[in-house]
């Protein structure tokens, strides 16, 4: 009878995974195998931009953090914040705002005293002191993309969730490729003299070389972005940034650091000691699924920025031989 019991319990098993295949399948694809189904997130020459992590954060809050505030650090063109204030709207959840430079649409359209037009590092401490508070549980940091800066954000944040026991989830930009090793700033000013490094001058960085370049080849140093001449050492990029942090918070949060490694790298910071059980296996479904895709992820990431950095080359040459001919 027991046997009998088993083969049946099987049975109904094995058809209802079938048919969760299925309904996924049919989820990925809901107007049949034809990739023009698919909505494209930024058009540019290169993307840059976290909107195109959407499907992750969509995910994200739906299955294991559900928003109740959302917090952008870096707000850049709006690209992302657009996206940022739909969910927001969606999730009936505040909105709140950090930038030096703030675009007029978007002070149109966020309500007064969400937007903080200042540097990350004199915000965060008013936000944080600010009576009522200011409630969100998750954040995105891509705004300066220094240790000295990135550092200094997540201390203040992670003091914040620390004293709380509520879930919560950082999203970091740039965690790969060029600012994992390598501090840039967009305004070297707004970081102490002793704090900052040396700066690469009329130069560029690309991803085949820890060395500078000065034949055009890859991102430029100078104008709106500035890179530091070196790759590595201490306390340099954002990467040791997070370390840090990582290792001064996590015995009490219990905290694990994920990276998605496309389009210059998605790094996500949560606590495992604040999720329940069932938020715990939707995150080990992500963690098990982004294993299998990483070697091939990091590998596009590799190959677009090699070819994009090829390509400015070119673009460069044709510029100094044109300067040439006059």
């Amino acid at each position: 009878m027991r046997r009998i019991l088993r083969i049946i319990q099987r049975l109904f098993t094995s058809r209802a995974l079938d048919e969760s295949i299925k309904r996924n399948l049919k989820e990925i694809f809901p107007k049949g195998y034809d990739y023009r189904q698919f909505k494209v997130l930024q058009k540019d020459e290169i993307l840059f931009s976290m909107v195109n992590f959407t499907p992750i954060i969509e995910w994200f809050m739906e299955k294991v953090i559900q928003p109740t505030g959302i917090l952008e650090i870096g707000m850049e063109q709006g690209i992302f914040t657009s996206k940022l204030l739909e969910l927001a709207r969606k999730h009936k959840v505040p909105y709140y705002g950090i930038d030096p430079n703030i675009g007029e649409s978007i002070k149109k359209e966020v309500p007064s005293g969400h937007l903080f037009e200042d540097i990350s590092l004199r915000a965060i401490p008013r936000m944080l002191q600010a009576y009522p508070p200011y409630e969100f549980n998750i954040v995105f940091i891509d705004g300066d993309h220094n240790y000295y800066t990135v550092n200094r954000e997540l201390d203040l944040l992670l003091q914040k969730f620390h004293k709380q026991s509520t879930p919560f989830v950082i999203f970091l930009h740039d965690v790969t490729w060029p600012n994992a090793f390598r501090d840039s700033y967009y305004n070297p000013e707004t970081v102490p003299q002793k704090h900052r490094k040396r700066l690469l001058e009329n130069g560029f960085i690309n991803i085949e070389s820890k060395e500078p370049d000065y034949t055009g080849k890859g991102l430029a140093s100078g104008g709106g972005m500035f890179y530091a001449s070196k790759e590595g050492g201490e306390k340099n990029g954002i990467l040791p940034a997070v370390m840090d942090n990582l290792q001064k918070y996590s015995k009490e949060m219990e905290l694990i650091f994920i990276i998605v490694p496309a389009v210059f790298g998605l790094g996500i910071i949560t606590s495992l000691k604040r999720l329940n059980k069932r938020q715990r296996e939707q995150l080990l479904y992500f963690t098990k699924s982004l294993k299998i895709f990483f070697p091939l992820l990091w590998t596009l990431e590799y190959n677009r920025l090699m070819v994009y950095g090829r390509y400015r080359k070119s673009i460069w040459e044709l510029i100094q031989k044109d300067k040439s001919l006059k």
